[in-house]
């Protein structure tokens, strides 16, 4: 059972995948996310041939079949590390709890998913727009509030509690990123990033927050060393040789991986798993 848990988890990561790409392209863009999948260079409709996850971009060779414009690199790369995410959680999931209690593993899985999938969206769209949109991060807030009693099926004191301590340890991580902004004027770091710390101490707790922001910081210096290193790499992509010490590098993307490792990694210490 703990196979098909698995293996049905990255399947479904892939799928899911495939929708965020939707909605990191199109949102504030005036496209809805209703009707069906298009190219976005010459509007055709695409057949269910190309809408395989990760397949379909290998055997098109990266490119639309109607008018042969690249295919952007983005749709693979959020397929396979949102079915990564999904995979990992099932293998957090069936270490956390015990033989038999398959519905409430399944819910765990499912629901880390969700609140997994909004901090993608939130990191695709930082990446593209360096922006946090409100009501992204408002999303998440709901949903990472929402994860102990929609895991649990109940709403009790024990609930409640923990809702109580995600509270207080949001507001910790707030005033922190707000003193940061606030006294920077912006430059070290933006009032979005803030917000969505907050959401982040609601999902996971204090502790594992605080792994969550290490985990942050460390890649966020590991990546902008590499990308200030490329610079002078003539054979290398120019947008990969953009990057200098006054560069703003999106924070967003290392907030969400470093907070959806914590929830893997620290599976026990997360709300949601008591």
């Amino acid at each position: 059972m703990e196979t098909i848990f698995i293996i049905l988890a990255t399947v479904l990561g892939l799928i899911v995948g495939s929708f965020l790409n939707v909605v990191i392209l199109r949102y504030n863009t005036g496209l809805t996310l209703n009707g069906r999948s298009m190219c976005l260079a010459c509007r055709r409709q695409l057949t269910w041939s190309e809408l395989i996850p990760v397949w379909s971009y290998f055997a098109q060779k990266g490119k639309c079949r109607g008018c042969e414009s690249k295919i952007a690199v983005q749709y693979v790369v959020v397929e396979i590390l949102t079915a990564l995410i999904f995979l990992f959680i099932a293998l957090s999931a069936s270490s956390t709890y015990v033989a038999g209690e398959y519905f409430q593993e399944l819910r765990y899985i499912l629901w880390g998913g969700v609140v997994s999938a909004v901090l993608v969206v939130i990191a695709g769209y930082d990446l593209r727009h360096k922006i946090i949109p409100d009501e992204l991060v408002y999303i998440f807030m709901a949903v990472a509030t929402l994860s102990v009693f929609i895991v649990h099926l109940h709403f009790g004191f024990r609930e409640l509690v923990w809702v109580l301590h995600g509270l207080y340890s949001g507001g910790i991580l707030f005033a922190l990123f707000w003193a940061i902004w606030h006294f920077s004027d912006g430059r070290l770091m933006g009032f979005g990033d803030a917000k969505l710390v907050f959401g982040i101490g609601l999902w996971l707790g204090l502790k594992a927050s605080f792994i969550s922001l290490l985990i942050a910081f460390v890649t966020g210096a590991v990546v902008g060393l590499i990308l200030i290193g490329l610079k002078n790499h003539k054979n290398l992509p120019k947008y990969l040789r953009v990057y200098t010490m006054k560069s703003e590098l999106p924070f967003a993307p290392f907030l969400a991986l470093g907070a959806i490792l914590s929830f893997i990694l620290l599976a026990h210490a997360t709300p949601i798993a008591f």
